[in-house]
């Protein structure tokens, strides 16, 4: 105990409470539960599967450190996080702070894993669990957290420039990342997007959607999902986060606009207006 605390700190708490559900670690029976995770037959076997899918860590370390390279320059006065892998039992993929990212390597065996049909995980995220999404889900993850939602009004409109913003900020981290593998999209469902981008644009626009608080409305656009119901079937989920990236990277090309002045800028709106944005038909 004294080693695993002085080791990994504050993520080992963090893991045993979230994930062990081990509240106190100065109690003995924290220390059977940690016991009880690390002795079972099936924990035993996943660590075994990734130990063999990911034997050194060689090509996820330059990736990292590529990426952090970026980081640095757009933040320079931030700290870099340290960087943890982990088996955590398919409890998350990527868990991250302001000063920590954590990889469970579990949920990046490949998406023919013999483990993820039983688990009845759907095929569309499957697709997304393998090791070249490992470093996007990082960066992403980390940015959820370095900036929270504080859209005040909680619109379609405020989430869809959130996730803009993010997936922005993904492009300035990650420049040489494939938009696929930033999206989670197939190619087929990336080349969907870019073709019909004005017609769903046009349906937001009649459907007056854009301003609305449902919340039920605002998943269906912004949630992970096999296909955007209201579009037909060739769709990807989350269009309205693909609509929301467009229109940010359009605000930044119009506008002289830092990547932390973006990030900062919560005014929805705003971010609307100034981006001009208009897709062609």
């Amino acid at each position: 105990m004294p080693y695993l605390l002085k080791t990994y700190g504050n993520f080992f708490i963090s893991y045993s409470r979230d994930l062990l559900m081990a509240e106190n670690y100065k109690d003995s029976v924290f220390i059977y539960k940690i016991l009880d995770f690390v002795n079972d037959a099936d924990i035993k076997k996943i660590q075994e599967d990734c130990i063999k899918e990911y034997p050194d860590m060689n090509n996820l370390n330059n990736q990292f450190n590529d990426a952090f390279k970026h980081y640095k320059y757009y933040y320079p006065e931030k700290n870099i996080p340290e960087i943890y892998t982990c088996v955590s039992g398919f409890n998350f993929p990527v868990y991250a702070t302001d000063s920590v990212i954590a990889i469970s390597l579990d949920m990046y065996l490949g998406e023919n894993s013999e483990y993820y049909p039983k688990l009845m995980i759907s095929a569309y995220k499957r697709h997304t669990m393998r090791k070249e999404y490992i470093i996007v889900d990082c960066i992403k993850t980390f940015a959820y957290k370095l900036f929270e939602f504080k859209g005040e009004s909680n619109t379609l409109a405020d989430n869809m420039i959130y996730e803009g913003k993010i997936m922005y900020f993904i492009d300035a981290i990650l420049p040489d990342c494939e938009d696929t593998l930033k999206t989670g999209y197939s190619l087929k469902q990336f080349e969907w997007c870019k073709k019909y981008e004005s017609k769903m644009w046009a349906y937001f626009v009649e459907k007056k959607l854009l301003f609305t608080q449902n919340e039920l409305e605002i998943k269906k656009f912004v949630s992970d999902a096999p296909f955007t119901s209201v579009f037909p079937k060739e769709s990807p989920g989350r269009t309205g986060v693909w609509l929301g990236w467009q229109i940010v990277k359009n605000y930044m090309k119009n506008n002289k606009v830092s990547l932390p002045q973006l990030m900062n800028e919560n005014d929805a709106n705003k971010i609307l207006s100034l981006s001009r944005y208009k897709p062609k038909k």
